[in-house]
């Protein structure tokens, strides 16, 4: 998995607004995401990014085939989040979007 987002160096060392808890930076953030931490980190952290982040925060880290592929992974990590993301998700397959 590639991220898709450009950032600038001095940007990778800031935390992303949307894990307010944590203290980590874009760049081990991304590098969770990639799965260089392990397989439950990055379902953790993709998680995380889709039940804090903003739809637009969503798509600058993954793509719909990322989610797709790591769902089931993903899944327990979204806690709130799981109804919208199960609803979009299942809206866009039976209209033939993903």
């Amino acid at each position: 998995m590639e991220h898709h987002l450009s950032l600038t160096p001095s940007h990778l060392d800031e935390t992303p607004f949307f894990l307010w808890s944590e203290d980590i930076s874009q760049d081990e953030f991304i590098s969770m995401l990639k799965g260089e931490k392990g397989e439950y980190l990055m379902h953790l952290y993709m998680g995380r990014l889709l039940r804090e982040g903003r739809l637009s925060d969503v798509w600058r880290y993954l793509d719909v085939q990322d989610i797709l592929r790591h769902w089931q992974g993903i899944r327990p990590h979204l806690g709130g989040r799981r109804l919208f993301w199960d609803y979009l998700l299942n809206t866009w397959s039976a209209h033939g979007l993903i």
